[in-house]
């Protein structure tokens, strides 16, 4: 989902994080202001699809529909990650058309809420 719409940004120069095992890469309540990118390594949230490998977004419906992340995720071994601004998201998600931002934050939100009912 997000990773191809990332395909073709310049992720050279964004921050990189190092985690060990154990480590949350997220947490409960962490603002959405960076999508974080697995680069390398394994990691693993809470509920059904929490697995993330290298090259996906961790948690895009959260980062798309809320403005803290909600569930936990946790380094399964040593791991990389790049953290994306919202901005770059949004940038590269309305090269296509400016509504696509607005649309997908969103539906987002409406699965987040249908999962919390």
């Amino acid at each position: 989902m997000l990773e191809d719409v990332l395909r073709d940004v310049d992720l050279g120069g964004l921050a990189r994080r190092v985690f060990r095992k154990g480590e949350a890469v997220i947490s409960a309540d962490t603002p959405t202001d960076l999508a974080f990118m697995l680069e390398k390594g394994k990691v693993r949230g809470a509920g059904p699809g929490g697995g993330f490998g290298p090259g996906e977004v961790m948690s895009p419906i959260e980062f798309l529909g809320s403005d803290f992340y909600e569930t936990p995720v946790v380094a399964l071994g040593p791991c990389n990650v790049i953290c994306i601004p919202r901005e770059m998201v949004r940038a590269a998600m309305d090269k296509g058309s400016p509504v696509t931002w607005v649309l997908s934050r969103s539906l987002a939100a409406e699965a987040l809420m249908a999962q919390r009912e």
